[in-house]
């Protein structure tokens, strides 16, 4: 199975929700009620007046080519003729009309996907390594786990009515390629004596107050996956902070209670659900259709050669391949999502995964299957013929569309990526393979920028009377199942000098990057006090125009 199951409570909320959204259309039910009920079924009102946003759960970034086929169908019809992937490996649909919620909604349930809990104070996107179920280095598929746990958390009503959103993910080992230590809830991959299981962290999360995960437990089976995110969500919802949204995470709760105190009451929660007895959480493996791996050795056209070196790899299944495929900004258009969802089709359902980078994986290819892909890719997006340093950039929305946004980081990426450009051909840009550019609008954190090489977060900056957009800078994140390390401060710069920045970054990296292990190493080795040195020299250029268009 490669989907998760919406159960019969989702469908009765959604009858609920359908009388409401007919009672706002007639003016009988006002915006600040309804948004109370639209929001949790993922639903948000952007910017421009009169358009909204659908944000569809994808666990562990999960979906089938039918599915995608259909988002293709929806964003032709209803959106901004794009699919947009979202930060947490979900996908979302922009510019919606009020009026089209419910045929959206809808629609989306027929292919077994559901928005509900894809915003508000819920159980959001359940995420997982990205690369689960192909990597060589995991310990087992963690994918069934995501899925899984999607399902049984949109079966308790207490998952739509927390003090503040809740995140969970799973990792399939220490490379913590989902991020376990750093959400509410993350588990990784682990076996201990023969038997399945999981390291467990708690009380992670990025934003106002960063903080890395705390290790909770060691090790617990594979059986208590559930009983243990339910048991610290009850937690969470007793005694999170319900008063101030500002301060409502788990993570400000965990502080205040300490870990010893926090244990206390995490046993009481365990001890209550395992006395009623329904914390079990049925596992189901994935399908596989994998293709005929018994060719003859493959040889790699050279006209594809670059592009294979850069985006695809080995799986740990002889034989097979993945691919990873950027997407500028995490938009694809509908033609171009059904193009390729159409060339998927033959290959079964286990082909594809969203991931939290805004990017996409294909899997479970052989070497001539995934060949055969090149031609469409190539159109699918301007950052599949570049070296993966493009494709790396995440961004949030930002100021264009997002109520709390402060800088555009959609448009510093355009903006970075077009100097860039004019570069290619003299830097070597590959040498920075894996190198990942961070940004967010503001700092609540939707473009992770504290676990980018690079980050970036949005802030008003003035000077001589007047202001401007500008980014606080961060650098030198670590992620590992061992100890994450946040990005550190490196400075400011402001909105409009970002692409003259990362240029002068690059270009120091690219001296260094042959000496060191990993850029995190280098900041930690002097490279920090460069960047800060980078950002004072910037601040301190003529600023070209004074009331500039706030595109960055």
């Amino acid at each position: 199975m490669s989907r998760y199951e919406i159960p019969q409570m989702v469908y009765d909320d959604l009858a609920t929700f359908k009388k409401n959204h007919a009672d706002f259309l007639a003016g009988t039910l006002d915006e600040l009620t309804f948004k109370t009920m639209r929001v949790p079924f993922g639903v948000y009102e952007q910017r421009e007046a009169n358009t909204y946003m659908v944000r569809i759960k994808l666990a562990g970034g999960i979906l089938t080519p039918k599915q995608l086929l259909t988002l293709a169908d929806l964003a032709q019809k209803y959106a901004h003729e794009a699919i947009h992937i979202t930060t947490r490996g979900g996908a979302q649909l922009h510019y919606v009309k009020i009026e089209d919620i419910v045929d959206i909604i809808e629609v989306l349930h027929s292919i077994d996907l559901s928005g509900r809990g894809g915003g508000g104070n819920t159980v959001r996107n359940v995420m997982a390594d990205p690369l689960a179920g192909t990597a060589k280095d995991e310990v087992f598929d963690v994918s069934p786990y995501a899925l899984a746990m999607t399902s049984k958390m949109l079966e308790q009503k207490d998952s739509f009515a927390l003090p503040r959103k809740f995140k969970i993910t799973f990792s399939g080992s220490e490379a913590d390629r989902g991020y376990a230590t750093i959400h509410d809830v993350g588990f990784i991959a682990k076996i201990h004596d023969g038997v399945k299981g999981f390291k467990l962290f708690t009380a992670g999360g990025m934003g106002a107050k960063s903080r890395l995960g705390t290790l909770l437990r060691e090790f617990i089976p594979d059986t208590e996956v559930f009983l243990y995110a339910q048991a610290i969500k009850q937690v969470f919802d007793k005694y999170g902070n319900r008063k101030n949204k500002h301060s409502a995470r788990l993570r400000f709760l965990f502080e205040d209670l300490g870990l010893a105190e926090f244990n206390k009451l995490l046993e009481v929660e365990l001890n209550e659900l395992r006395a009623k007895n329904d914390w079990e959480m049925p596992v189901v493996e994935i399908e596989r259709k994998n293709g005929d791996t018994t060719h003859e050795p493959f040889s790699v056209p050279a006209n594809i050669q670059k592009w294979w070196n850069r985006y695809v790899y080995a799986q740990k299944q002889e034989g097979l391949y993945g691919c990873k495929v950027p997407v500028h900004l995490g938009d694809i258009h509908f033609e171009n999502a059904r193009a390729l969802a159409n060339a998927l089709l033959p290959f079964g359902e286990d082909v594809l995964r969203f991931t939290g980078d805004q990017n996409l994986y294909i899997r479970n290819l052989t070497a001539p299957q995934m060949a055969s892909l090149h031609d469409i890719l190539q159109k699918f997006s301007v950052e599949v013929s570049k070296p993966t340093l493009f494709g790396d950039m995440v961004a949030c929305t930002g100021a264009a569309t997002c109520q709390l946004g402060i800088a555009r980081p959609r448009g510093a990426v355009d903006a970075i990526q077009k100097r860039l450009n004019k570069l290619i051909d003299e830097r070597d840009y590959d040498a920075l393979q894996g190198f990942k550019i961070h940004l967010s609008g503001c700092p609540n954190s939707c473009g992770k920028h504290l676990i980018g090489d690079l980050g970036f977060f949005g802030k008003v900056q003035r000077n001589e009377g007047y202001s401007y957009p500008a980014y606080n800078v961060v650098a030198g994140s670590r992620t590992s199942g061992e100890g994450s390390v946040y990005a550190q401060k490196a400075g400011d710069v402001a909105a409009f000098h970002v692409p003259a920045f990362v240029e002068e970054v690059l270009d120091t990296w690219l001296l260094h990057v042959k000496a060191y292990d990993s850029f995190a190493d280098w900041i930690d080795d002097g490279g920090l006090a460069i960047i800060t040195e980078i950002s004072k020299k910037i601040r301190g250029y003529p600023f070209l125009q004074r009331r500039q268009k706030p595109l960055l």
